[in-house]
């Protein structure tokens, strides 16, 4: 009987010979005394025992030889939890479910790898670990079943969760369809604190504001109108809904039914319809000789059997049933408190809705975050919306007051360790790779020690191999960083699932089984990396930023590092030309800004290199002292450790 305890980077073995305790140097302390031909049988085992369970603090297992193939067993079942040593006779039960998930079989191939066979005695490889393993999709609207379990909960999503947050930015592909998924997903949570999730955008398919792009709004005031009305629209439906009977209830929706705004469960493309006609029928009517007319004898407005009105209404026009908008928002915001709820109207894929239109997009958002305020004052009706960093850069750029008011915000940001847990967390979901590497998920992504081991038992310790070069983790981090420094979570999916696509094509035609454990080899990693430069290209930058395409495409097969110099001979344009196309490509993250103000450099980072089959090092005009600072960067050497 072997029993293992694993409290960290050392291992804790007791056997039939004693304790036994593995140092730091990976040797065992005494010896193993088993015969000399089983050692490395014996070693790999306690290799398994001690480390491929991590944080179980006992474990016990039968160890039968036969020849090459090594069995461990525990038919009387595994203690999950006890003091070091061997586990006593009281604490040797386990459930079935856990008793499956270690019975295991291991072949021995070679001196150091484990191969595992499955509960019929089928050998199964690496090959067929391959075949069934997933990383998830890159789009968090493609993979709704299952971003529950993938999703890592980080302190920007409690916040959010916990209603902190109402707007967030973030890059393309840094996880905010992500959050607005899962907002979603967890309504009923949210339901049982009184929240009413409300999504304002259809999660996947056309845009439901994509039709505004044929017959724009003719101004901001328009866009704010439409903007109103389409959320009151939102606010009925859900009164509605939910059937809330107050007064004030009844007075909304028999004000939003004058005005014929759709208050029922319908496409939302149709309630943005009914929203605009109504507010461009508003603003004709009131633009008429200054405002609406009443009739002497009744005191209702003529020509209009609408009870509301964009502008406050007059004390006449009020004793008549005259209502504006902020009115509404007034009576909706009542009836919720009064029922003890409250609304959350999620605005995500406005990039997409306005992508056809960037001065549209500019009026759309400027006119969202101005109603964004206005509604700030209600206490149960809140908006939250999702936007890109850079989109709200263009927003900004040429002066929006507005937004020093907007506080309740958040830009999400991924540091190695969160991604790190991401990657985790999303080869943990197969089924495969917690029955050969015997992984218990809850207990792994609990630790980020246990989480860096599990890693590289299945990716190699490095890509480029070297004392001072980078770790694998930080290796894939850095090749999928853009020119703003910021590595996005859809670009280390995406070279994951590639490097598996790649590696189980090297399998399939005979390639070698990567050594160890490893499931994936370096050369399969490397040649990976091309396809997602290629993708993030085209399908990004190419198809985000037009006009700059051809200034992107110039630079195939030039140096890494450019001056304004050496790029005006590219594209063929005076230095101020090139200066400002540089800064705009800077802007979108092909570029990362090095050098001074005075004479700026710019460096493209590893992402887009294999795409455009770039060639390492500097432009002739670079200065020697700035050439010699970007070599020693482009080594891409670990820093130094004391």
């Amino acid at each position: 009987m072997i029993t293992a305890r694993s409290p960290g980077s050392t291992g804790v073995i007791w056997t039939g010979h004693g304790r036994m305790r593995r140092d730091q140097h990976g040797e065992w302390d005494p010896p193993l005394q088993f015969p000399q031909r089983h050692r490395p049988l014996f070693r790999n085992a306690l290799e398994l025992l001690a480390f491929g369970r991590p944080r179980l603090e006992c474990l016990g297992w039968k160890v039968l030889v036969e020849g090459h193939l090594l069995h461990l067993e525990d038919p009387e079942g595994l203690p999950l939890a006890g003091s070091p040593g061997p586990p006593s006779a009281s604490s040797r039960r386990s459930s079935p479910r856990d008793q499956a998930s270690i019975r295991r079989t291991a072949r021995l191939v070679g001196r150091s790898t484990l191969q595992w066979v499955d509960a019929r005695g089928q050998l199964v490889e690496k090959r067929a670990i391959l075949r069934d393993l997933t990383f998830g999709q890159r789009v968090a609207e493609e993979e709704a079943e299952h971003l529950a379990a993938y999703f890592v909960e980080t302190d920007q999503w409690r916040r959010m969760f916990s209603g902190e947050i109402d707007v967030v930015y973030g890059p393309k592909g840094s996880g905010k369809s992500a959050i607005y998924s899962i907002l979603l997903a967890r309504a009923d949570d949210l339901f049982d604190r009184g929240i009413i999730v409300e999504p304002a955008e259809n999660p996947r398919g056309a845009p439901a504001f994509q039709d505004l792009v044929a017959d724009p709004p003719a101004s901001e005031r328009e866009f704010i109108s439409i903007w109103k009305l389409y959320l009151l629209s939102l606010l009925g439906r859900v009164v509605r809904d939910f059937d809330i009977r107050t007064d004030d209830a009844r007075e909304l929706l028999t004000a939003l039914d004058s005005a014929s705004l759709v208050t029922t469960k319908t496409p939302l493309r149709r309630v943005l319809t009914g929203a605009v006609q109504q507010a461009r029928k508003l603003l004709s009517a009131e633009s008429y000789e200054g405002g609406l007319k009443l009739d002497p004898g009744t005191g209702a407005p003529t020509g209009l059997t609408i009870k509301v009105t964009l502008r406050e209404p007059t004390p006449e026009e009020r004793a008549a049933g005259l209502r504006s908008v902020n009115d509404l928002f007034e009576l909706a915001d009542s009836a919720l408190r009064d029922s003890g709820l409250s609304i959350w109207i999620l605005l995500d894929r406005l990039d997409v809705a306005f992508s056809d239109s960037l001065e549209l997009e500019k009026n759309a958002l400027r006119a969202l975050f101005k109603v964004y305020l206005d509604l700030l004052r209600y206490e149960a009706v809140c908006l939250k919306i999702f936007l890109r960093t850079d989109i709200w850069q263009q927003v900004t750029e040429e002066g929006f007051r507005e937004a020093s008011h907007i506080t309740r915000e958040m830009t999400i940001s991924w540091e190695p360790q969160s991604l790190l847990n991401l990657i985790v967390r999303r080869l943990v979901q197969n089924e495969n790779v917690r029955d050969s590497f015997v992984v218990a998920p809850e207990r792994v992504l609990s630790n980020v020690e246990d989480q860096q081991h599990l890693f590289y038992r299945i990716f190699p310790p490095q890509v480029d191999p070297g004392r001072r070069k980078l770790t694998t983790v930080d290796w894939v981090l850095s090749r999928t960083r853009d020119g703003t420094s910021r590595t996005a979570p859809r670009e280390v999916i995406h070279l994951l699932s590639s490097v598996r696509d790649v590696q189980l094509q090297r399998l399939e035609v005979g390639d070698a089984d990567p050594p160890d454990e490893n499931l994936f080899s370096r050369v399969a990693i490397k040649e990976a990396l091309p396809e997602v430069s290629r993708v993030r290209l085209e399908k990004t930058l190419y198809a985000e930023n037009a006009e700059l395409a051809q200034y992107m495409k110039a630079l195939e097969g030039e140096k890494t590092h450019q001056s304004v110099a050496s790029l005006a001979r590219v594209w063929d344009l005076d230095p101020a030309s090139a200066r400002e196309i540089a800064i705009r490509l800077s802007d979108i993250g092909f570029f990362e800004p090095r050098g001074t103000k005075q004479e700026p450099t710019f460096w493209v980072p590893f992402l887009y290199r294999p795409a455009l089959q770039m060639i390492q090092g500097s432009a002739d005009q670079i200065a020697a002292d700035s050439s010699a600072s970007d070599e020693e960067e482009e080594e891409d050497e670990a820093p130094e450790r004391a």
